[in-house]
């Protein structure tokens, strides 16, 4: 099983750098090999290859999404970011640069992967899905560095948490949790409505860097 998970991981690695290679290196650049290596010393590589973790498959969606982006497919590079379902948080801040923009075929493009990662679940694992929906909502309680998920004493490395809300557990959990919680929620709504009103105002350079 972990020979198989790794090698799909690695798959994605490869074909990750293979897109941005072929989009964006000058003629003469270094090539997919030498890039690929290179990505040894990149320490979130490393932490993909500790962890055991889909890092590099998100990689994979978020480079396909902006190769068929920069060449104007809309709908496909909307399937891209919608097949990251599996990690939402992730979506938000593209969907908002594609909502502000008007790009509604990549956003119809993100509905259909959304739909085909649902209807996946539902198909393969319906209890899953249906114990998902039903913890969801406990899952910011999980982040915090310690409490009570699902019954369970539980500690979590929330340093480890690259988020808004890692950061203000991190900042003031140990004076309120309703703190933190409205905090997070401020700095998350400010951090996307920054989004917004950058692209907004952008244009939309086709094959420019």
């Amino acid at each position: 099983g972990d020979i198989v998970w790794y090698g799909a991981g690695f798959a994605c690695l490869v074909g990750a750098v293979w897109l941005v290679q072929r989009e964006m290196t000058a003629p003469g650049g270094p090539g997919p090999r030498r890039l690929v290596i290179l990505s040894m010393c990149f320490f979130p590589t490393l932490a993909w290859l500790i962890y055991g973790q889909n890092a590099t498959l998100t990689l994979f969606l978020f480079t396909l999404m902006f190769v068929q982006l920069r060449r104007q497919r809309d709908f496909a590079g909307g399937l891209a970011l919608g097949l990251l379902f599996y990690k939402p948080q992730l979506m938000i801040a593209c969907g908002v640069m594609l909502l502000v923009r008007g790009r509604w075929r990549a956003l119809a493009g993100v509905t259909a992967g959304v739909a085909l990662w649902t209807a996946l679940g539902v198909a393969l694992c319906p209890e899953a899905m249906l114990t998902y929906a039903d913890v969801s909502p406990q899952l910011f309680d999980f982040l915090r560095a310690e409490g009570t998920f699902l019954g369970a004493h539980i500690e979590f490395p929330s340093w480890g948490s690259h988020s808004f809300y890692g950061f203000c557990i991190l900042l003031t959990d140990g004076l309120s949790h309703r703190v933190t919680d409205v905090l997070a929620g401020g700095m998350t709504i400010l951090g996307l409505v920054w989004v917004a009103m950058v692209w907004r105002h952008q244009t939309w350079r086709v094959g420019s860097r």
